[in-house]
């Protein structure tokens, strides 16, 4: 048996499937308004940052923000912390062009679906 056919077995066995995911009420609002939270102490210093936030294509539970601005200044770090700690994962670079990239990941945002057959918990369901 070739390497190849050995290594498309394991990751047939061991690939995880596919599950359909709901929002984590609370773990989504508490991102959500930390994401505002970083955007507005970002804008503040430069209007024209760009925000980019996304779902994790590899978790599908977690959410990726991607900041990049010309300036960024921080004069309340105490707020601005803060909001960072909602995050799993932070990190500030420079970017070639002059510009700053801010990255942030905050996981288990998503939570996998109760099974057809279960009924639906009453935590699960979006407020009206």
């Amino acid at each position: 048996m070739k390497e190849i056919d050995r290594l498309i077995e394991f990751y047939q066995a061991y690939m995880p499937k596919n599950v359909a995911l709901v929002k984590d009420k609370e773990r989504h609002a508490e991102v959500e308004q930390a994401i505002r939270d970083v955007a507005a102490f970002v804008y503040e210093s430069d209007e024209r940052a760009k925000v980019t936030v996304q779902p994790d294509d590899l978790t599908g539970s977690s959410i990726i923000v991607e900041i990049i601005a010309d300036l960024v200044v921080i004069d309340m770090v105490d707020k601005f912390c803060d909001a960072l700690r909602k995050a799993d994962n932070f990190e500030i670079y420079a970017k070639t062009n002059g510009q700053v990239g801010l990255g942030l990941v905050f996981e288990k945002v998503f939570k996998p679906a109760p099974p057809k057959d279960e009924p639906f918990p009453e935590y699960y369901k979006d407020e009206e």
